[in-house]
Formats: C-alpha cells, sequence, structure tokens
C-alpha cells in the first residue's frame, strides 16, 4: 500500500495522529524550551525526542550520549541513535522503525515511533495491576480517541 492519497481515510487519521501527537508532545516538553510546529520536521534532529522521553520518564538520558546542535544529517543520525539506544533498556518495543526513518521525516515510522512511546508510556501509567494486556490497550485505545476528538473540535 502506496503513501496516503489526499480525501482518503488514511490521510484522515494521519493527519489526526499528527495533530494530536504534536500536542501530547509540546504538554511534556514545555519545559525544555523546544516546541514542535511539524511533527516530521522537527523530530529529525532527535532533540524533541531526547527531551521527550526524558519528560517521560523522569530520568536524563545522558548516560545514552550527549546531542550535538543536529544541523548536518551526519549530527542528526547521531543524535537519534542516542535516542534509540534508550529503548532496549526502557523495553520499548519498535518494529521495523529506524533512524534513518526519522532522519527523513518518514510520516508512517514518525507516527508510528511516537505512538509506541506513547503507548508504552500510558500503558505502564493507566495499567492497574490486575488489568491484561488487552484491557490496558483498550484504555490506551479510549484514550487516543478522546484526544483525537477533542483535536477536531
Amino acid at each position: 500500500m502506496g503513501p496516503p492519497v489526499k480525501g482518503r481515510p488514511e490521510a484522515h487519521w494521519q493527519r489526526l495522529q499528527k495533530q494530536t501527537f504534536t500536542r501530547y508532545i509540546n504538554s511534556k516538553i514545555r519545559s525544555s524550551g523546544l516546541v514542535v510546529r511539524d511533527l516530521y520536521e522537527d523530530v529529525r534532529d532527535g532533540r524533541v525526542l531526547y527531551h521527550f522521553l526524558e519528560a517521560l520518564t523522569g530520568e536524563s538520558l545522558a548516560k545514552y550520549g550527549r546531542l550535538n546542535d543536529g544541523r548536518m544529517r551526519i549530527q542528526r543520525v547521531a543524535n537519534l541513535n542516542v535516542v534509540f539506544k534508550f529503548f532496549p533498556d526502557a523495553d520499548v518495543k519498535l518494529e521495523n522503525i529506524g533512524v534513518l526513518d526519522i532522519v527523513d521525516g518518514s510520516p508512517t515510522p514518525v507516527l508510528g515511533l511516537v505512538w509506541s512511546i506513547i503507548a508504552f508510556y500510558l500503558v505502564r501509567d493507566v495499567g492497574e495491576a490486575d488489568d491484561d494486556l488487552a484491557a490496558v490497550k483498550r484504555k490506551v485505545l479510549k484514550w487516543a480517541r478522546r484526544r483525537a476528538f477533542l483535536a477536531i473540535l
């Protein structure tokens, strides 16, 4: 299946996810002084994702490496490698999403990465001791639908 075609449901949901995820990330990274205006563009240098993960975990990612200014492609790759080193330690599962997909600002991998991060931390925060995985997923999907509905208003 190719890229979404304007007017098709995929394009509509992609726009809704982009808006919802952008608002969520901005609410989390506000204290860092960063602002996401275009999700696909602003995550390319790794800085937004780095600060987003620090905000979600409440911990520094400095042990995974230092960020640079991310102006050149190789610097962006280096920054995102720092971010991607964090995922195995945090048990965040990424399927078929690579550093270069994010550096290139590819919509589907960017949305998939952000969703994986949000879902992982929502499951951790929303899940209760007696919840099975299906119950937690239902709670996360309910949250996402509510956020998407609010984005429309």
